[in-house]
Parts: structure tokens; C-alpha cells; sequence
């Protein structure tokens, strides 16, 4: 865990000094974040209407993970790679 102080010296040595290796240290890509939760890798055609509320529906999906239960939050994965968090609803 860090403070926002501690990114904002990150930000500051890396302007000052180009050494980006404070800021690596205290910023973590989402990714990692993400990696306990199951996903879905959906078409790239349909993010766009889902991100807008349309509902996933089966012919979006290329790829899901077993046993993932209603009201369980999920990674909606697009192929190139964009993620959100969702929470499955009936």
C-alpha cells in the first residue's frame, strides 16, 4: 500500500531524473490487480454496446472460465487485451 504522497514523488524523480523505477514501484498494473478474479473474453464487436449497458449475451463470448456463479464478480477481457470489473446479475 502506498500514499499519494509517495506517488507524487514517484512522478517527481521520474520528471527530474527520467528513472522510472520509484514510479514502477509504486504503481501496479491493473493486471495484477486482477488476477483472483475469473474472466470472460469477450468479442471486440460487442464491448462497446456492453460498456453502454447492453447485456453479454452467449454469441459475444469467446472464452469463460468453469463454475462461475451468479452475483460473483468477474474480468470482462476483450482480445486486445482491455478489462473491466463486472458483477454477474440474472
Amino acid at each position: 500500500m502506498v500514499t499519494m504522497h509517495d506517488v507524487m514523488d514517484a512522478q517527481w524523480v521520474y520528471d527530474n531524473y527520467r528513472d522510472e523505477s520509484y514510479l514502477r514501484r509504486v504503481i501496479m498494473p491493473l493486471e495484477v490487480l486482477l488476477t483472483s478474479y475469473k474472466r470472460l473474453v469477450v468479442k471486440d464487436s460487442a464491448v462497446n454496446a456492453i460498456c453502454y449497458g447492453a447485456k453479454l449475451m452467449i454469441p459475444g463470448l469467446l472464452r469463460f472460465e468453469n463454475d462461475i456463479e451468479v452475483g460473483e464478480e468477474v474480468v470482462l477481457m476483450t482480445t486486445k487485451g482491455r478489462q473491466l470489473r463486472l458483477e454477474l446479475q440474472r
